[in-house]
């Protein structure tokens, strides 16, 4: 009987230093300590799982203003637990790429009286030639995966916060809405009551029940709005349907004395731009595999091994080598491939520059044009309209026109006021996606200059939002 043994790599000893080489191990705690070293000081540490009822409760003690939202989100939401569960695939890859692919064992008999038993170990050339290439190539992908989740998760931050921003500015809404159209049911009462004395016509008194009613369902509306903008932030928290024992503030906070300029902006968004260091990543891994591919796709079919053979008690032995004769391809495919997935990484690059130029030229263009708005409601329509209503109680009392028209003035200046809050709001929105443009934080981000006015600064002391009451 005949058995022969062949070893891939030249014999036990090749096998050994393979293995060795073959160290590449997973990502400690799933790549989480290095998401967290990538996004210092710009979201909350990653943690696993959600936090206990207890936790929680602690959490929704007080009112959430936005960075607590954001780490609230880190703790609940399965967006987040989705993002770093798929980076566990990547993790996969970079393991693989560091290993040796598996001995493949065969076994045989030949028939016959004396038969020939084989055995057969061996491995692929071209994977202990190429395994320091591969492991550089699936650290450089690896690298690109965190710094794509990273991204992901600078942009749910900022959907987070564009979230809040959103359910505060709606509550502010809503709530002068639903003064507005209490002071147009009154209007409307007080109009039927002067035309059932025949002291105003039925035109009159269609034309003030008919405010009523738009009034009633504007504010509808805004009710609606906080709504939706609730259940949305609910639901970008991970409480939707688990808890609805938490709150906001009653105000948006107001812009920061300055925004940042131009070149600040840009310089911090060329080093923390997550989807430009993946992409970065991503053309140096593919640099590198077209490089391999070039020199070494001609070693995929080369197997080198050792043999030994016993036969009536003697034992020879020697090396085996096997080779597939590149007579219908010659790695072409593969160099045409690799070549090509590197220049689209090199144009992926050039586009993300431009658009982060244009982004951030752009999003300063917004900010400063909504400060500019903010500024003009502040420091003219609202005192003008203001101003009117002074003017027009002071010609009521002085019997020079009717109730109506004051109430008529009265309601445009809470046009203004709303119309003031939401320009706040547009600022906060056009300010958060400028700072995911810049890679998470802004300057002066954390120095708000105080609070947006609430509905009794606005409508003064209670009272004086109802149409009937002199100044």
């Amino acid at each position: 009987m005949t058995s022969t043994f062949r070893s891939g790599r030249g014999g036990l000893a090749c096998i050994a230093l393979c293995l060795l080489a073959a160290c590449s191990t997973l990502p400690r705690n799933g790549g989480r300590d290095q998401l967290d070293a990538l996004l210092a000081g710009r979201t909350p540490p990653l943690q696993s799982g959600s936090s206990g009822s207890t936790d929680l409760r602690a959490a929704l003690s007080g009112p959430l203003d936005p960075e607590a939202a954001v780490a609230l989100a880190w703790r609940e939401s399965p967006r987040i637990r989705l993002l770093l569960a798929e980076l566990g695939l990547a993790s996969a890859d970079l393991f693989e790429s560091g290993r040796l692919r598996n001995l493949t064992l065969s076994a045989g008999r030949m028939g016959g009286s004396d038969g020939t038993t084989t055995l057969g170990i061996g491995l692929l050339l071209g994977d202990l030639v190429t395994l320091p290439a591969r492991s550089r190539i699936g650290r450089q992908r690896w690298q690109a995966a965190l710094a794509q989740t990273a991204q992901a998760l600078v942009d749910e931050a900022a959907a987070t916060r564009t979230d809040w921003i959103r359910h505060v500015a709606a509550v502010q809404v809503a709530e002068l809405r639903e003064a507005v159209a209490e002071a147009a049911a009154l209007s409307a009462e007080l109009a039927a009551r002067f035309h059932a004395a025949g002291n105003i016509s039925a035109l009159q008194l269609a034309r003030e029940q008919a405010a009523a009613s738009l009034a009633r369902t504007e504010a509808a509306r805004a009710r609606s709005e906080r709504f939706a903008t609730r259940m949305a932030l609910a639901e970008r928290l991970g409480l939707a349907g688990r808890s609805n024992a938490w709150r906001t503030p009653a105000r948006l906070p107001l812009p920061p004395l300055a925004d940042p300029d131009l070149d600040t902006v840009l310089s911090q968004a060329g080093q923390q731009r997550h989807d430009l260091a993946a992409a970065n990543a991503l053309l140096a891994a593919d640099q590198s595999a077209a490089s391999l591919a070039r020199s070494l796709a001609w070693l995929g079919g080369i197997e080198f091994g050792f043999e030994r053979e016993r036969e009536d008690g003697e034992r020879r032995s020697g090396p085996h080598l096997s080779l597939q004769l590149p007579l219908f391809q010659q790695g072409q495919a593969q160099r045409t491939r690799a070549t090509a997935l590197r220049d689209m990484a090199r144009e992926r690059v050039a586009l993300l520059q431009l658009q982060l130029q244009r982004e951030v030229r752009s999003g300063l263009e917004r900010l400063a044009t909504q400060r500019a708005i903010i500024a003009t409601f502040r420091d003219a329509l609202i005192p003008q309209r203001e101003a009117i209503v002074a003017r027009e109680q002071e010609r009521y009392n002085f019997m020079l026109i009717g109730v109506f028209e004051l109430i008529q003035a009265r309601q445009q200046e809470y046009d203004a006021y709303q119309a003031y809050i939401e320009a706040i709001r547009d600022y906060w929105l056009h300010r958060v996606e400028l700072a995911r443009v810049a890679g998470g934080v802004l300057p002066g981000d954390d120095t708000p200059s105080g609070e947006a006015p609430a509905l009794d600064d606005l409508l003064g002391p209670p009272g004086d939002h109802d149409p009937h009451h002199h100044h």
